[in-house]
């Protein structure tokens, strides 16, 4: 108790001076409900979701924040390692065009607004086979509008082979088709659990990715989506071959100051 006390106390402080803490996705109290999901915040100073996916079926409501829905599988990972426990698993399954996803709202509702303030959002995912030419998949997760294609309005991560050299990819998109900035981060996927952030300016004017707590690629400073609303997501689309390819999805946390 006295550790959560002192944790959030800390977190408080550094959103009051304008800065949100690099693991600030590890503060706040356990969850009571049948999902692990937590709503957490000071309604003066910031908004704080997390999602340790530890309890939850194979897919439906988590709760009454999120929602699995797949073409593919899902299924439970209780513990890989004692650094990682609680996992969902969003297979593609045997199709060439499989795909699985995990939703902040089921029923197309885009409720979360950037521009508020300073915005942080993390996810900590392993990709255990990478995409090749025979079996290529892409991955994308963050804020938007679509749940594995390129969002309408978005502030996501991508993944895929063929893009960027297979590298980590930021983008940012506002308004459709076309209106698309994608950065480059220069770190290449990999087999390993991966802990992927970007911080949002409070003036929504720039977007900083950072891998593994280092910056990475310059920031977006345009298409940043500052206007429509957005749901949080993670998806895994399958675009060739019949091997299941999966997603492991850990825990993710959203961060956001409020203006005052």
């Amino acid at each position: 108790m006295k550790n959560k006390l002192f944790a959030t106390l800390g977190l408080m402080l550094a959103l009051a001076a304008g800065a949100i803490p690099a693991r600030a996705y590890l503060s706040g109290p356990a969850s009571s409900s049948s999902s692990t999901a937590v709503n957490y915040m000071d309604l003066a100073s910031y908004f704080f979701f997390k999602e340790e996916f530890s309890v939850f079926t194979t897919a439906g409501s988590l709760g009454s924040e999120s929602n699995l829905t797949f073409s593919g599988t899902i299924a439970t990972v209780q513990s890989e390692s004692t650094a990682h426990i609680g996992i969902v698993s969003l297979s593609t399954g045997a199709s060439g065009t499989g795909a699985s996803n995990y939703l902040g709202t089921s029923d197309g509702t885009y409720n979360i607004y950037l521009g508020g303030g300073v915005t942080q959002m993390d996810w900590i995912v392993k990709l255990p086979n990478l995409s090749t030419a025979g079996e290529a998949y892409n991955v994308i997760m963050g804020l938007g509008t679509n749940s594995n294609t390129a969002p309408a309005d978005g502030l996501v991560f991508y993944y895929a082979h063929g893009s960027s050299s297979g590298n980590w990819e930021l983008r940012a998109s506002s308004g459709g088709a076309g209106n698309l900035t994608t950065r480059d981060t220069g770190i290449a996927a990999t087999t390993n659990w991966v802990h992927l952030k970007w911080i949002l300016n409070a003036a929504c004017t720039s977007a900083q990715a950072y891998i593994d707590g280092t910056a990475a690629g310059a920031p977006i400073t345009t298409n940043l989506p500052c206007t429509n609303g957005m749901r949080y997501f993670a998806g895994i689309l399958k675009s060739n071959g019949t091997t299941p390819r999966k997603l492991y999805l850990d825990a993710f946390s959203l961060l956001a100051t409020i203006a005052k």
